[in-house]
């Protein structure tokens, strides 16, 4: 096999638990040429890191022209592949039709999420998805070994030295998501801020949100007075077990 595409659409953390399905991929064909659709944000790092070996946005019209029926153009960048991997809907075939029209002798088109009732990682769903492939899931689930561009790890080096943590233990943290309904309470995330900075003196790197968001800012004041509340409270408590009397002593 020398040509395999895959499409994967969605956000940057849809892309990121794509990457031990991407990489059992290039585990399995070492000398084919990966082409992966998806993500133009995230993308770049998996090129960097060797798992891909072109990137096309999602959106691309050369890509988006998959989903429409009909036969493929003389000048169709996809003519010549030999497999496909779409994880997306394709209720009625179209992609799959198009994919084959494009040369592929072998198609993956799968749901790129388990299915209702089922308890398996996204990141291990997508992986069992390659089985038609000859792809079987290890266990533990293997994890690819990321490097950023020269670029990008120059200007993260800047950045970090003007926030003063080029060599200072730091975490990263989003605090949210695309769905609200999938996203962790902003003041847990704080707790937990707060907990690193207390027990391993760690700063913290706050990505996704805007300093003036009414949310976090609103979170915040929430989380200061409950501490502030906590922080009266306790000793005001111990101070009532005490006998006066031990006191004056």
């Amino acid at each position: 096999m020398s040509r395999i595409l895959v499409l994967r659409p969605g956000a940057i953390g849809d892309t990121l638990v794509t990457l031990p399905a991407i990489q059992a991929l290039r585990q399995r064909f070492p000398s084919a040429k990966i082409e992966m659709a998806g993500n133009p944000a995230a993308l770049p790092l998996l090129a960097s890191s060797n798992l891909v070996d072109r990137c096309l946005a999602f959106d691309d019209p050369r890509v988006t022209r998959l989903f429409v029926a009909g036969a493929p153009l003389a000048d169709d960048p996809f003519l010549g592949l030999d497999s496909a991997v779409a994880w997306c809907a394709d209720p009625d075939g179209v992609l799959a039709r198009a994919l084959t029209a494009r040369g592929a002798s072998q198609v993956v088109v799968a749901p790129s999420r388990p299915p209702p009732g089922r308890q398996v990682h996204v990141a291990r769903h997508l992986v069992e998805t390659l089985r038609p492939l000859g792809i079987e899931l290890a266990d533990p689930l293997e994890l690819p070994s990321l490097r950023s561009s020269t670029g990008s790890e120059r200007q993260a080096r800047e950045e970090l030295l003007a926030l003063g943590l080029e060599v200072r233990a730091f975490v990263a943290v989003h605090p949210g998501s695309g769905s609200p309904a999938k996203n962790w309470p902003a003041e847990r995330f704080a707790a937990v801020i707060d907990a690193l900075e207390q027990r391993y003196g760690m700063a913290s790197l706050v990505f996704g949100v805007s300093t003036l968001d009414p949310r976090v800012l609103a979170s915040a004041a929430v989380f200061m007075a409950v501490v502030a509340a906590f922080a009266a409270y306790l000793p005001a408590h111990r101070a009532t077990s005490v006998e006066p009397s031990s006191v004056l002593q």
